[in-house]
């Protein structure tokens, strides 16, 4: 019983320290003019409407191009194989209704985690020749991103950016909160597998017809 207990002891340290160390990496971006804007998707609730989370990333994208800080968006994630569910064009609608001309509104609509989001905005970027981005997500959610980024390995400049952590996290419920913690300081652990495992499997679950290849749909 006392290691059981120990366990979870060291499991909620572990927890909080992570996000201590994640909105201290939020806290310390500095934002300045790229070419390209990339907000992540967070989810759908179960009724199919945006979640909190996902509305408060989307309204500061808006909020950053509104201030001129890029001049493309890209939306990422949340492509839901089951549900054949394109979060991605979701949130384009709601970048448009927000302010945001259509034209400037790219969507990546086949990445399904963090990982894909990356891999597939760092493809485009190379393909079109952008050279700087600005990633958007939740403050829990950019330590990771940019861990990812760092073992996939990248050359062009990217900033981070997100809500501020105060308006963010008082625009969301304790649970959600609770879960985002939980998630992130469980999901960054993923990372610690090697890095051609991890890809090998991305591509199973891709050849296994669960998820089919990325699909760009884009107003290049």
């Amino acid at each position: 019983m006392i290691y059981l207990i120990l366990l979870i002891l060291l499991i909620v340290i572990y927890t909080i320290v992570y996000a201590i160390i994640a909105l201290m990496f939020a806290s310390s971006q500095q934002t300045a003019k790229t070419k390209l804007g990339v907000v992540f998707n967070h989810r759908l609730e179960k009724n199919g409407i945006l979640s909190d989370a996902s509305v408060l990333r989307l309204e500061h994208c808006a909020y950053m191009y509104k201030l001129d800080k890029y001049e493309n968006v890209f939306c990422v994630g949340g492509y839901d194989p089951e549900k054949f569910i394109f979060s991605s064009e979701i949130n384009s609608q709601f970048l448009i209704e927000s302010g945001i001309e259509p034209e400037d509104i790219h969507e990546v609509s086949y990445s399904f985690n963090t990982w894909s989001n990356c891999t597939e905005t760092l493809d485009i970027m190379r393909e079109y020749k952008y050279f700087s981005a600005t990633l958007i997500s939740s403050p829990l959610h950019l330590l990771r991103i940019a861990a990812t980024l760092n073992r996939i390995g990248f050359e062009v400049q990217i900033l981070f950016s997100s809500p501020d952590i105060f308006s963010y996290f008082s625009g969301i419920s304790f649970l959600s909160i609770a879960r985002e913690v939980l998630e992130e300081s469980i999901k960054i652990m993923t990372l610690l597998i090697p890095k051609h495992l991890y890809q090998k499997i991305i591509l199973g679950s891709l050849q296994s017809g669960k998820l089919k290849r990325f699909r760009r749909i884009s107003k290049f």
